[in-house]
């Protein structure tokens, strides 16, 4: 069987990795964007089953990657260290996670969500 593909999109180095080890573990391919334009690139070229988007990253934020993902029907999470999340991205996000985040937790979201989906 082949393994679900996760995008993650994350500026901060260590919580990319420790979401990645997280994912990896729960049996998951991940891939890794650490902006906006990587993220872009990585979904011109492929078709992730679920994605993980750090709502601000750097001096921008997700809302395009975002977009692309649900326009594609692919399911996603948000977990943000901001206390205020824009509205738009808000409305298409299927959970919230809060930084700091459980990783492991993130992991069974998007496990649960995606044996929902098939």
């Amino acid at each position: 069987m082949t393994k679900q593909l996760v995008l993650i999109l994350e500026d901060e180095a260590m919580i990319a990795l420790d979401l990645e080890g997280a994912l990896k573990a729960a049996g998951f391919t991940v891939v890794l964007a650490s902006t906006r334009v990587e993220a872009e690139a990585i979904l011109a070229d492929h078709r992730p089953d679920a994605a993980v988007l750090d709502v601000q990253i750097g001096d921008d934020d997700c809302t395009s990657v975002a977009k692309a993902l649900t326009a594609r029907g692919v399911p996603f999470v948000l977990h943000t260290g901001r206390d205020v999340v824009d509205r738009e991205i808000f409305s298409i996000a299927v959970w919230i996670f809060a930084k700091p985040t459980d990783t492991r937790a993130i992991a069974q979201t998007l496990k649960s969500m995606l044996s929902e989906d098939g």
